[in-house]
């Protein structure tokens, strides 16, 4: 009954999302050469963790972004994004404080949807570079662990122009993985998922 109540809520939920995608979806006449994501934006986003770990220690993290594209042909552009993720949390089980630093940078693809009423989507995917520092203060892990890892990320953006400005809401998908190393009283390592979804808000502007 559980299992079947979920793809009720599922289906009722994409037929939704079809919906209201149907009311923006332009013809062929209303797509114009204009139609074009911003060039700077400047956007905000909470960060849910992928590991169920991280989400315990860390909670909800606050993210700030900086995106730039740029049109190559037709609807596709390439993006380039930095994206500053930091939070303060409390270990398992001992409570200790720690804090974890996340800083990829970003480059990939857009395919662009023109629609109705000044509206566009996005959809895009890239590969991120991305440093991770990790400062515990614990005396039974080592204080700081500092990687640098290449992930992916994958991208969905709704953007409405104002006049000369452009507001968004968007969602990324944020995949990468670091070895984390314990003290030398235990040498033993392990790795952790420290990707996650971002879900935010933005506002930008075409140059």
């Amino acid at each position: 009954m559980c299992g079947e109540w979920r793809r009720i809520m599922l289906c009722t939920r994409l037929a939704a999302f079809l919906f209201v995608l149907s009311l923006f979806w332009g013809s062929p006449n209303s797509v114009h050469a204009e139609c074009l994501p911003p060039d700077l934006e400047l956007r905000a986003a909470a960060f849910f963790p992928e590991s169920k770990l991280y989400r315990e220690i860390y909670g909800t993290l606050p993210s700030l972004q900086l995106e730039t594209s740029y049109p190559l042909i037709d609807n596709v552009r390439i993006w380039s994004n930095i994206t500053g993720i930091y939070q303060t949390g409390h270990s398992i089980p001992l409570h200790d404080r720690t804090s974890i630093l996340v800083l990829p940078w970003s480059l990939g693809l857009n395919y662009m949807c023109c629609c109705r009423y000044d509206v566009h989507m996005a959809f895009g995917a890239g590969a991120s570079f991305t440093t991770i520092r990790i400062r515990d203060h614990s005396p039974y892990v080592r204080p700081i662990t500092q990687r640098y890892e290449v992930g992916g990320l994958l991208k969905f953006k709704i953007t409405k122009s104002f006049n000369c400005v452009d507001f968004s809401f968007f969602t990324d998908y944020f995949l990468v993985g670091v070895q984390v190393g314990k003290s030398d009283r235990c040498v033993s390592r392990h790795s952790a998922d420290v990707g996650g979804l971002f879900v935010g808000l933005g506002v930008g502007k075409t140059f």
